[in-house]
């Protein structure tokens, strides 16, 4: 994980609080130790996507860490 270029090298070793998003019925966010935030959206009956990231900005699509990645999604 990376937080504005930096690595971030700490364990999630608790979680801190989890919340049902206020906006969102559907997305819970996390908070891990250290101040790491997650979200976990339930998209469908047993499909979701987990996001972490120690800045607590998720972009709506992955981007790749190279150019060269290209995105596989499987339907």
């Amino acid at each position: 994980m990376t937080a504005h270029g930096e690595t971030y090298a700490g364990s999630l070793s608790s979680v801190e609080s989890a919340s049902v998003s206020s906006d969102q019925a559907n997305v819970v966010n996390v908070t891990f130790n250290d101040g790491v935030r997650g979200k976990i959206t339930f998209l469908d009956n047993g499909v979701f996507r987990y996001n972490v990231d120690p800045t607590g900005e998720f972009s709506e699509y992955a981007v790749p860490r190279d150019q060269s990645h290209t995105a596989k999604i499987q339907a």
